[in-house]
């Protein structure tokens, strides 16, 4: 059993075809039983689906360009042109750009 800090998660990803999970913190990789829809429906105001295979801490967002969002350790991760414009409301609605 884990217990995590949001501060120190960066992202969480969907391994394919099952229902484990990668959290990407700040420390490294954990993986854990769980499906997207579970933690989008139990933390909406702390994760943001910026991808159908990625929640992401909005916090951990260091740069937003045309449909990519690099995280404060340099990862970049998609986002699909059809979300890019509503994740980009969101994010400066919360007051992250």
């Amino acid at each position: 059993m884990y217990r995590l800090l949001l501060d120190n998660v960066l992202y969480i990803e969907t391994i394919k075809r099952t229902s484990h999970l990668i959290v990407h913190t700040k420390k490294g990789p954990i993986t854990i039983n769980g499906t997207l829809p579970q933690f989008e429906q139990k933390y909406p105001d702390l994760l943001l689906r910026i991808h159908a295979s990625y929640l992401v801490n909005p916090s951990a967002i260091s740069e937003l360009r045309r449909f990519a969002a690099t995280l404060t350790d340099g990862t970049e991760l998609p986002i699909p042109e059809k979300k890019y414009t509503h994740v980009k409301e969101i994010l400066k609605q919360e007051g992250y750009l």
